[in-house]
């Protein structure tokens, strides 16, 4: 980077000696649109000042300038400096700094005494196009390199479509842009790494970001704090960067409006996890500190045991939103309720249970057959005979129960007829009746009438103590047994409204 020669030129001034590579461990943000933001990821270790083309996805828009990149792979040189190594980290050929993050960063000059107008700027091509009318903040960490002789502010990022903003022969001149952000004060500190950040509104066009200054040498707010030494590299307001960031900002979201939970469950708040914004959450009950995992972070876990409304600030460069989440706590008050006693018909289905509040609720029903589940609130049952489901219900921590009883009702009885039987006292087959598979208020009307060969009435049901389940004994209405052979029976009812009448013989043997 600054000792101001040619690239060609600075290769035979350095060689490799050894080269160990540290496995970069930071996670990618994926809100961060910047390649490679922090040059952890080589092309190739750099051996040589003037390297930035060796950082993946960064390069010089300006030749032949010069801007640096060290990485802790670099190898020490034997060339006479203040500081026998080169490009390496944390010690280099410009001063010692720890990267922020990881094992790399690049470098650039803002000012040179000689050659005048000197700049270097580092360009990036970003990982999609700015999107029309968006704003972003763009983050990056700058520190003084030790052994400058000047400090200065102007340190800026210009946006583009384009990939080369301004190629030169000799010497590499100013970028003839204005930048979108540039610093106004003076950084003057190489011991830690100075945050600064801009907004930006983006056009829809905008494909890559420059770095660098962008001013001429007058225009240029700088400041000698050394002496001269006229050593190449030195003579000048150089800086080391590190840990770049676009991020298209977004408003503060806590979440849902209502969150509701039980009250030894725990829930995550916040949606998102910006790429270097800042977030403070506050709370509405005392002592809400301690239901919170932690209260600067994007997505705490919140465990409060009373209803807590949570308030979020978010912060992107200098735009600050707000939002705010209730965690509703679930007081119980709602038992099993497993529905009405009831009567069906064989063959048909009836829903039971309660539809009453699903969240944070679990239902068991005790009894499974028939049921269309076992572990909703309202099944479908279809029992063949009466059954009692039994209801499990929690809620939360509290548990209810409750039991329903299907009874079984024949809707449609069938029947038969026989045709003889022995009224003998024996015990079996002693009677003679209409056979119903059952016997209940379908079946309306029933009377039935016995005749003898020659069609005499022998037996008749009283209407008024007529019922389908009547039977005939072998006796006459007068109490007289009736002789062995051939009757005749006619007996009606209706079923559900639906008239029957029965005819036929029968036979009677004793």
């Amino acid at each position: 980077m600054k000792h101001f020669v040619f690239y060609s030129q600075k290769r035979k001034l350095f060689s490799l000696l050894f080269c160990v590579l540290f496995l970069n461990f930071k996670t990618q943000i994926i809100q961060n649109l910047v390649n490679n933001y922090s040059f952890e990821d080589t092309i190739k270790c750099p051996d040589f000042a003037g390297a930035v083309i060796f950082s993946k996805y960064w390069f010089n828009p300006v030749f032949p300038s010069s801007p640096d990149y060290f990485n802790s792979c670099a190898n020490f040189s034997t060339v006479a400096a203040p500081n026998s190594t080169v490009v390496g980290v944390p010690l280099n050929y410009y001063g010692f700094q720890i990267p922020r993050t990881g094992n790399a960063y690049a470098g650039f000059a803002t000012y040179c005494v000689n050659p005048t107008q000197y700049r270097e700027n580092i360009k990036n091509k970003l990982k999609q196009t700015l999107k029309f009318g968006k704003t972003y903040c763009v983050t990056f960490y700058v520190s003084l390199e030790e052994f400058s002789r000047f400090t200065s502010a102007n340190i800026g990022f210009y946006l583009s479509n384009d990939s080369i903003i301004n190629g030169t022969a000799s010497p590499p001149t100013i970028i003839n842009a204005t930048p979108a952000f540039e610093t106004s004060t003076l950084i003057g500190d190489s011991i830690n790494w100075i945050k600064e950040n801009g907004i930006y509104v983006a056009n829809g066009t905008e494909n890559f970001i420059t770095f660098g200054n962008f001013r001429n040498d007058a225009n240029t707010i700088k400041q000698q704090i050394k002496p001269l030494i006229n050593v190449s590299g030195y003579d000048g307001a150089l800086y080391y960067i590190d840990d770049i960031s676009v991020v298209e900002i977004g408003n503060a979201d806590a979440g849902l409006a209502v969150i509701k939970k039980c009250a030894a469950d725990s829930v995550i708040l916040g949606t998102d996890s910006a790429w270097d914004a800042t977030y403070s959450w506050q709370g509405s009950v005392g002592g809400w500190q301690s239901t919170l995992s932690c209260t600067n972070c994007p997505n705490p876990v919140a465990k409060p045991l009373v209803t807590t409304k949570y308030y979020l600030t978010k912060q992107q460069c200098s735009i600050t939103t707000s939002d705010s989440v209730i965690v509703s706590i679930i007081t119980p008050t709602t038992q099993a309720r497993a529905g009405n006693d009831t009567i069906i018909c064989l063959g048909d289905a009836i829903q039971i249970g309660t539809k009453d509040s699903l969240s944070f609720t679990s239902y068991v029903w005790l009894q499974a057959a028939g049921l269309s589940c076992t572990n909703c609130a309202t099944p479908i049952a279809n029992p063949t005979v009466a059954t009692i489901y039994n209801l499990q219900r929690k809620e939360c921590s509290f548990v209810s129960n409750d039991s329903v009883k299907i009874t079984i009702d024949d809707c449609i009885p069938t029947f038969t007829a026989p045709n003889i039987f022995t009224p003998n006292y024996d015990g079996v087959n002693d009677t003679w009746y209409i056979n119903f598979s059952a016997i209940n208020h379908h079946i309306k009307n029933f009377t039935m009438n016995i005749y003898d060969r020659w069609g005499l009435p022998v037996y008749s049901t009283v209407s008024s103590y007529s019922t389908p389940a009547i039977k005939w004994d072998g006796h006459t209405m007068s109490g007289e047994a009736c002789s062995n052979g051939v009757y005749f029976y006619v007996v009606s009812f209706n079923i559900n409204d639906e008239q029957h009448q029965l005819k036929g013989h029968l036979s009677l043997l004793r």
